[in-house]
């Protein structure tokens, strides 16, 4: 599945899921008050220490930092 997931997409299919993940944390970031555990929770995290690096790592900022940043544009 991986080889053709590259072939079309260009990346796998665990970044493909994470990129999805990432996504949705977005939306709910952005769109709700739930806390970051919530969001992680409802994005697919299993792990709010790992959604925070994960989100950070594409984003380049901190969920806290993108909700702030957000709230600010408005």
């Amino acid at each position: 599945i991986n080889r053709l997931m590259m072939a079309y997409t260009g990346t796998t299919l665990r970044h493909y899921v994470i990129n999805c993940r990432i996504n949705e944390a977005k939306r709910l970031l952005m769109t709700s008050e739930a806390s970051m555990s919530e969001v992680a929770e409802k994005s697919g995290f299993k792990s709010a220490y790992y959604f925070s690096r994960c989100f950070k790592e594409k984003t380049g900022f901190s969920p806290g930092e993108f909700r702030a940043a957000r709230k600010n544009m408005v």
